[in-house]
């Protein structure tokens, strides 16, 4: 076919709008695909990889849409969430209101707890514990039918009611003689058989009856099952989440052909585009603009209260009301608050103020506001108080009656009450009365609940997993364009071209999942963020965003300036169910306490400061008493006993406590609340010096001394008021401990962390003390020669020691102060031996007055001055009483004044205790009659060895040393040829030298440091057969290195002179250990003239005055000279430009 070459022109040339007319025409397969390219095809609209549709509404359908813009998801329960949640999503169970979130692995409640119950508003049911209450409590249900001692297992209402019926059978007993012909207080059979749970009992033997009033035991189920509140089984519900799908229309057809249309017809009209049933535009920030988004993007939504909410909500939003924080979702039909409660008051932590029902605090209860001005038996109307203030008027009553009654013996057959009290089910009877007891075999009652709350067969509650459902992004790609007429651009021109999917101002474009890519969607559709915890939380928030903090799963909102927390509080405490832990308070439960802990050993009348417990014990040993009183006393002798007369005449016994006097004797009340100075300070001074003091419970003083050196022994505590607190003041480890108070020797440490080799850490050391310190008595060494000697071991030379010992003196005639001085380290002090001829209460005096004179002085506080106390060494001088019998009671007022005083002390006596056999071997013979006093020979050695053991350890001294040495193999050490002077903190250092380290020879090498700085590394070869040895030296003030000996350092070479080359050397110069410079090589050059510089030796190397070399040449000897000013080398002589050698040059070095 032959195509006239006009009609190719015609075709090209251009139309009246500038087109060329090929471009126009209609046929598709005559023309480019150009146009068509740039369009959309309506096949893409809502289709993975397309472009967003809008719905009829104007909006882009869920399905389109990422899953994280649907942020709150509702379900009918936990059961019914996903199997697998997501990030950034709350999920809410219907049934609960409680909200969770997906953590990766299970789904986790949110804010289960508004922090502690003080956060939480006490309800009208629920109510906290308060003292007041348990005073308050009325006795319901008292029944004073048995008359039996208590005990720790009764509750505070039998345990009134037992107090109650002794105290009525006492007064019986006090104001009634014994008829001959009447019938007896107690027998081996009661007259009449009681019914006893319609069981009838007479006395003759134990019973056991059933309660009705229980619950038949429940077995324990599995994790899998759950018992709820109505007392049945009960399946849980589950849900699932949908989404919908997405349509699209093209846009009006334009008036095209055949072909054309085909290809229009798949590209979307511009007129489509933000409209209903069309695609989604984008705005100029690249977003979805809010009006084509579903409301449900945006899902949290805040206003300024609940009356501001709308009248009709959305399901799947959440409403927060700022006046309070709280969060609602709409139900259908009105507004319900989210996490009404966290669950249970297990899951809230208790307050300082709002505290839990426990026994505990019922029998700590003080009896603030005690009155015992009415004596009258106690009636099931009485509060816990009244009752107490009766039952000690009736005790105090009968006290001075009983003893004036007469003993009576004897059994009858038959009585109103039994001589031996019968136990029914555990619980004592005498016969008195009928009773109602409990069946341990029978499961507690459990009250009826609602179908909200689930009792697991493990008798606990649980919490179900939850998982959510996840959905992908979108993209989108245009069709290929296709060549179209002027008639077809006006269509095309109202179709979207591809560069406007998914930039500004265009349209949303789809991914590969057919949604709205989260670059193009608002920043409202995220509406819930999560965090690691609140301090990584953005420093400016958005309101309408849910913020959840990881650490706590506490969730908070934007307030504008700051970040609050929502769903603070429940409410109140009525709107929190009570957990299996932390219990309400109430009325039952104070009768119900169990006397746990009880203690019967103080016979004194209650007052107003005791506790329920307190109270308790002490009315229970005033009946007891009473009960003794009217039984013969026990004979002298009696084990534990110490019989005694009271003021009436009437015999008594005390039992004395086995660990010493106890503060209870003297009325403590060691309950770390009222003031127990008073009782402390007597029985302190009924104890006497050094004497134990058993300590049981916790005495609050408002002051505390210890004048007697008493030790503290039991588990109890002596508190002083601080601020935010209390300070014990007693500890256990001054009696598991000898030697106690190392911490008060912190300015001995100041001293040697200075340096042992500097001036201003010089240590001064003062003795005082008798003949023992002062010494002359045979001795290998003196006191303070032994403590040099035992410091310089230690590698603490930087010393000094000054002897002040003064033969037969004592603690008074100490004299120190003179001695104090900014530049003190250390006042030892050793007295006690010459003090026992002056007792107990001279030492303790003398001690005190001496050491709170030093510490008041100028340069005697702490800061400034440590002081070691240290024992006397044990003596048998038994005719001066200096023997076992005085020092053993010492101690006790060695640890108080060191206490006091903040003094370390070392217990000499404890530590070589048996002197015994002593006499010539390691003390003196002072009397010619084997009684030894001084020690002699090693001891002093001894003693002092150990003292300075105990307080400057390896240990707490190892940094400081001045004589430590350390030997390290390849595998430990980490020495490198690079390591700093200053790092070495040994007098000697073994370490292995690889090459691999940077050492010039692979061999082992020796660090050695002086006090004053030096240091020196020497290096031997390691491998067989070759023997080489290399040395530094450095100064730490430049802590750096000076050059090894014995390693070659190459000579700088000038004027046109190199190395000669292999096999010869090239030139060195190498310092030797004594200072000599020794040169070798073999060089070659081009200038050789007389006066020629050719090389410079390394600095360092340098000889002290110009010299003058012969060297041997090509042929011939030159002359060398070389420059004591610069260490240059001139030609003194023509060299040879062949070779030169160096060999042979050697001087001492500058």
């Amino acid at each position: 076919m032959t195509i006239d070459r006009r009609l190719i022109d015609y075709l090209n040339m251009p139309g009246a709008d500038g087109i060329p007319l090929k471009d126009a025409l209609v046929e598709i397969g005559l023309a480019p695909q150009e146009e068509l390219d740039s369009k959309v095809d309506a096949s893409s609209v809502g289709a993975a990889n397309g472009i967003a549709s809008l719905d009829s509404g104007g909006k882009v359908p869920a399905a389109q849409l990422p899953s994280y813009v649907d942020e709150v998801l509702e379900f009918a329960n936990l059961a019914g969430f996903p199997a697998i949640g997501e990030t950034g999503k709350i999920y809410i169970a219907l049934d609960t209101n409680f909200e969770y979130r997906w953590s990766g692995s299970t789904y986790i409640r949110l804010v289960p707890s508004p922090g502690t119950t003080d956060a939480l508003v006490e309800g009208s049911s629920n109510l906290y514990f308060t003292a007041a209450r348990v005073l308050a409590t009325v006795l319901s249900g008292l029944s004073t039918a048995t008359s039996a001692a208590i005990t720790a297992t009764d509750t505070v209402l039998s345990a009134f009611g037992k107090l109650q019926a002794q105290i009525t059978s006492l007064t019986g007993t006090v104001n009634n003689k014994l008829d001959a012909t009447g019938t007896a207080a107690a027998a081996t059979k009661l007259a009449t058989a009681r019914n006893i749970n319609g069981v009838p009992f007479d006395g003759t033997s134990d019973i056991t009856v059933a309660d009705s009033t229980k619950e038949p035991a429940i077995s324990a189920g599995t994790t899998a099952q759950y018992w709820r509140g109505d007392k049945s089984w009960q399946p849980l519900n589950k849900a699932a989440v949908g989404l919908g799908n997405v349509d699209n229309t093209a846009d009006a057809a334009k008036p095209v052909s055949s072909a054309q249309q085909t290809a229009l017809d798949a590209k979307v009209n511009t007129s489509a585009v933000g409209v209903a049933n069309g695609v989604a535009s984008l705005d100029s920030g690249g977003k979805v603009p809010a009006a084509q988004l579903p409301s449900y993007v945006d899902d949290v939504l805040e206003f300024a209260n609940l009356g501001a909410f709308p009248a009709t909500g959305e399901t799947g939003k959440i409403y927060i009301a700022l006046d309070t924080n709280f969060e609602y979702r709409w139900s259908g039909s009105t507004y319900i608050r989210l996490v009404a409660s966290p669950g249970t008051t297990d899951a809230l932590v208790e307050g300082s103020s709002n505290l839990y029902f426990t026994a505990a605090r019922v029998l700590a209860t003080v009896l603030s506001g005690l009155s015992t001005a009415t004596s009258v038996a106690i009636t099931a109307t009485d509060t816990v108080l009244s009752a107490f203030g009766k039952l000690q008027a009736q005790i105090t009553s009968l006290t001075g009656t009983v003893n004036n009654k007469l003993d009576v013996t004897g059994t009858a057959a038959a009585a109103t009450k039994l001589a031996t009290a019968r136990t029914i089910n555990g619980v004592s009877f005498d016969g008195t009365a009928n009773i109602t007891i409990a069946d341990s075999t029978k499961e507690p009652a459990i009250s009826a609940g609602t179908t909200a709350q689930y009792w697991r067969g493990d008798k606990s509650w649980q919490t179900l997993n939850k998982a959510a459902v996840g959905l992908g992004n979108v993209d989108n790609t245009a069709d290929s364009a296709k060549p179209v007429s002027t008639a077809q651009q006006a269509a095309l021109d109202a179709k979207v071209n591809t560069s406007a999917v998914g930039v500004a101002n265009g349209i949303a474009s789809l991914d590969s999942g057919g949604k709205v890519p989260a670059a193009q969607l608002p920043s409202y559709v995220d509406d819930v963020l999560e965090f690691a915890n609140l301090a990584s939380f953005p420093a400016i928030g958005e309101s309408g965003k849910i913020y959840i903090a990881l650490d706590t799963n506490f969730e908070y909102r934007w307030s504008g300036s700051t970040y609050v927390r929502l769903v603070a509080s429940p409410g109140t405490t009525d709107a929190l169910v009570e957990g299996s832990s932390n219990l309400y308070f109430t009325a039952a439960r104070v009768l119900a306490t169990v006397l746990s802990g009880l203690s019967t050993s103080t016979n004194t009348a209650i007052t107003a400061t005791d506790t329920v417990l307190s109270a308790f014990g002490k009315l229970q040993a005033q009946v007891t008493s009473l009960l003794t009183s009217l039984a013969p006393a026990p004979s002298a002798g009696t084990k534990g006993y110490q019989p005694s007369v009271n003021a009436a005449g009437n015999a008594y016994v005390l039992k004395r406590p086995i660990e010493g006097l106890d503060p209870e004797t003297f009325n403590a009340a060691g309950n770390g609340t009222g003031d127990d100075l008073t009782a402390l300070t007597s029985a302190q001074s009924n104890a006497g010096y050094g004497k134990p003091i058993a300590l049981r419970g916790d005495y609050l003083v408002s002051s505390y001394s210890n004048p007697y050196g008493n030790i503290w022994k039991g588990t109890g505590r002596i508190l002083t008021a601080v601020t935010g607190g209390y300070w014990q003041r007693n500890t256990y480890a001054d009696i598991q401990r000898l030697h106690i108070g190392h911490e008060y020797l912190n300015r001995c440490y100041q001293y040697i962390r200075l340096g042992q080799g500097a001036s201003s850490g010089t240590m001064k050391i003062v003795l005082f003390g008798d003949s023992t310190i002062q010494g002359g008595f045979g001795e290998d060494q003196k006191a303070e020669v032994a403590i040099s000697n035992a410091l310089f071991n230690r590698g603490l030379p930087n010393h000094v020691i000054y002897n002040q010992g003064v033969s037969g003196t004592k603690w008074g005639d100490l004299s120190a102060l003179s001695f104090l001085s900014n530049a003190n380290a250390l006042f030892i002090i050793k007295y006690g031996i010459n003090d026992a001829g002056y007792g107990l209460a001279q030492l303790a005096s003398d001690m005190d007055a001496k050491l709170s004179a030093i510490r008041a002085a100028t340069h005697g506080g702490i800061d400034e001055l440590a002081i070691l106390l240290v024992g006397p060494n044990s003596t048998n001088d038994s005719p001066n009483s200096r023997d076992e019998r005085w020092y053993e009671q010492i101690r006790g007022i060695y640890v108080a004044a060191a206490r006091k005083h903040r003094c370390a002390y070392f217990d000499t006596y404890a530590h070589f205790q048996d002197s015994r056999a002593a006499s010539t071997l390691w003390l003196d013979n002072s009397f010619g009659d084997l009684r030894g006093i001084h020690p002699i020979q090693a001891f002093n050695a001894r003693i002092w060895g150990s003292v300075i053991d105990e307080f400057f350890g390896l240990g707490t001294i190892a940094p400081y040393q001045a004589n430590a040495v350390s030997n390290e193999g390849a595998v430990s050490t980490t020495l490198t040829a690079s390591t700093a002077p200053g790092n070495f903190n040994y007098v000697m250092r073994l370490n292995r030298a690889p090459l691999s380290s940077g050492w010039p020879i692979d061999g082992f090498v020796r660090t050695c440091k002086n006090i004053d700085g030096g240091i020196i590394q020497e290096i031997w070869s390691f491998a067989a057969g070759v023997t080489r040895k290399l040395t530094r030296t450095a100064n730490l003030a430049t802590n750096s290195w000076n050059r090894w000996t014995g390693v070659g350092e190459a000579i700088s070479l000038t004027g046109g002179w190199s190395a000669y080359g292999a096999p010869w050397k090239d030139p060195t110069a190498t310092l030797t250990e004594e200072g000599i410079v020794v040169v070798e090589g073999l060089m070659k050059g081009s200038t050789t003239a007389a006066g020629t510089w050719f090389g410079t030796l390394p600095s360092g190397m340098w000889p002290t005055a110009d010299l003058l070399f012969d060297c041997m040449a090509n042929g011939a000897n030159v002359k060398v000279r070389i420059e004591a000013s610069t260490g240059k080398m001139y030609a003194w002589s023509a060299l040879d430009g062949t070779f030169t050698s160096l060999t042979g040059i050697s001087f001492l070095a500058a």
